[in-house]
């Protein structure tokens, strides 16, 4: 450059203008260099964070997973028992209706009833009464006991499994919520940032 001259065509405002550009290039280079740092590590924390928020739904994925599947295992489990529970319940019953006997004569033999002529004999004998009357009134006042026992925890498997199963439908729910949540967030997430790219007075 020529020497600066106040009435020559590079004056000292041209210079000092010049020094001036100089400067303000200087400080938009280190302010560019800045900024690309800065978009970087925003960059970078961003990824770590998706990444993060991202495991953190996979592994809550994961244990829904496994926690449906005890609760399935649980709720086949207290059904068999349920199926066990009527099973023996129904045999009960049926032992307690063969101990008490037919309800009316249409239900005996003709060998069994009471008129016959062969009976009216043996009953004429002292010494035909039997204790065991008392016995079986008894065995089946303690068989009634257990069968209402066993009616009320029918009632309970019952309300456990229903319960169970209620808690599986609500464990899908979440699980298809998290996947929903997992696929959203991998639609959504910011593209990647190329700094070189992002320059737009490099070049001119």
């Amino acid at each position: 450059m020529p020497p600066p001259t106040p009435a020559g065509p590079y004056t000292y405002a041209c210079e000092a203008a010049i020094d001036n550009a100089k400067a303000v290039i200087s400080n938009s280079k280190a302010l560019r260099v800045q900024s690309d740092k800065m978009i970087e590590d925003a960059v970078a924390l961003t990824k770590v964070a998706q990444k993060s928020v991202n495991d953190g739904l996979t592994q809550k994925m994961a244990e829904s997973v496994s926690v449906m599947q005890h609760l399935e295992v649980s709720s086949g489990e207290t059904r068999a028992g349920i199926n066990r529970a009527k099973r023996w319940y129904n045999e009960m019953e049926l032992a307690k209706g063969m101990v008490l006997g037919p309800e009316t004569t249409l239900h005996l033999m003709t060998r069994e009833r009471l008129d016959r002529p062969l009976v009216k004999v043996y009953q004429r004998h002292p010494g035909t009464q039997l204790t065991e009357a008392a016995t079986l009134v008894k065995g089946v006042g303690a068989l009634d006991g257990a069968m209402a026992e066993t009616k009320r925890n029918i009632n309970m498997l019952q309300n456990a499994k229903k319960q169970l199963d209620e808690n599986i439908q609500d464990k899908k729910a979440g699980f298809r919520v998290d996947s929903e949540i997992v696929r959203f967030r991998k639609l959504k997430a910011p593209s990647r940032i190329h700094v070189d790219e992002s320059n737009a007075l490099r070049g001119h």
